[in-house]
């Protein structure tokens, strides 16, 4: 792996952005939802033992790629497999050609699945070891094998998401009754793209120190969804713009923040989040330039592995700033306005307050359908 272009990119994701006060100031009316102009067409991987998932989709958020280095020399066998191994006298940067790609430990089938890549995600190869690339899968920074033939050279041009999915949840009630409830999970960058994603949990520069997504991808329920594009519409007056460190978040994942936080007050225990049900956001704004305004800490999630850092993430934190508190409740009064509620512990999150209708889920990133979208000419 050639350190000086990884290091650059992990720089790129860690940087932090200045901070002013937002306006205070009425707000107009949410401007209509965009009309979208594109085509999904699903997007199929050839048949292989190396294909068990489904994948999320999205190309890398805050990574870009650099010019593509020289394709390999290296001849291919009749299923497009190179032949041979060869080591790049620089990264050539692919991505993957489907969904459901498993990233091995090793240079074969008989070595331990690493993590699952999906469609378009961004792959940086450094050389050929008996037909299979040696990787580093972004943005979670995973090591390990692909079969040559599941990736392709990368296109920055491509756009992938992912397709709305619907599933009827079987779920015990408040009276003890087993009730069904409907989810309908969504990409946030169909209804919001030009938006801030960072998903922290997809990238190694989170408060566990590893990632927890496979993919940076980014669902909420449509509702919720539809929710959040009016509060960014009233943002967008101001001058600002959302930026997502979270939103749906699998169960299993819970489980494992609550282990580690160790407190029910900043981590809910597996399927007991609002994020479980893909109706909560944790979110923070940025200026026109792309500088994230003053808040009570740093980003969400900051400092969470502290405890003696989790006061400062209270909404009633006596150490924080005028200016800090200025903007918290700026932005916490367009999110009510707009149906989300909020949580006293921490200033970032904040949940549809239709919450009941939904279900908690435990669908991981590798079962979501991934397509690719056409615009329309």
């Amino acid at each position: 792996m050639k350190k000086g272009l990884s290091l650059l990119l992990l720089l790129l994701t860690l940087a932090l952005a200045g901070c002013h006060i937002a306006p205070i100031a009425p707000v107009g009316e949410p401007t209509a939802p965009p009309v979208l102009t594109h085509t999904a067409v699903p997007v199929e991987l050839p048949t292989d033992n190396e294909a068990t998932a489904q994948t999320p989709a999205g190309t890398p958020m805050e990574v870009q790629a650099p010019p593509p280095a020289a394709a390999p020399s290296l001849p291919k066998d009749e299923n497009g497999i190179l032949i041979g191994s060869e080591v790049f006298d620089a990264p050539l940067m692919l991505m993957g050609r489907g969904n459901g790609i498993n990233v091995r430990a090793g240079a074969g089938t008989d070595s331990a699945i690493v993590t699952v890549a999906g469609l378009g995600q961004l792959c940086e190869a450094t050389e050929v070891v008996n037909g299979w690339y040696k990787v580093r899968v972004y943005p979670g920074m995973f090591d390990g094998y692909i079969r040559s033939d599941f990736l392709e050279p990368y296109d920055a041009a491509r756009e992938f998401y992912v397709r709305p999915r619907t599933d009827t949840v079987a779920v015990t009630d408040k009276n003890n009754e087993t009730v069904q409830k409907r989810s309908t999970l969504v990409d946030v960058r169909t209804y919001l793209p030009d938006i801030v994603y960072h998903m922290v949990f997809a990238r190694p520069d989170n408060y566990v120190g590893r990632p927890l997504y496979s993919r940076d991808l980014c669902l909420l329920q449509k509702g919720t969804a539809e929710k959040l594009q009016k509060a960014q519409a009233l943002f967008a007056k101001d001058g600002y713009t959302i930026k997502i460190y979270d939103a749906y978040r699998p169960s299993a994942v819970s489980g494992i923040l609550f282990d580690f936080v160790g407190d029910g007050n900043y981590a809910a225990s597996a399927g007991k989040s609002a994020h479980n049900r893909g109706i909560a956001v944790d979110i923070t704004l940025v200026d026109a330039n792309g500088n994230e305004l003053e808040m009570p800490t740093l980003h969400p999630m900051w400092g969470l592995e502290d405890k003696e850092k989790h006061a400062m993430s209270n909404r009633s934190y006596a150490g924080m700033t005028s200016a800090a508190k200025a903007n918290m409740d700026y932005m916490t009064g367009i999110m009510k306005r707009c149906g989300f509620t909020t949580i006293s512990s921490e200033w970032w999150h904040f949940a549809d307050s239709n919450a009941d209708q939904y279900p908690p889920l435990d669908i991981p990133f590798e079962k979501i359908t991934v397509v690719e979208q056409e615009r329309t000419p």
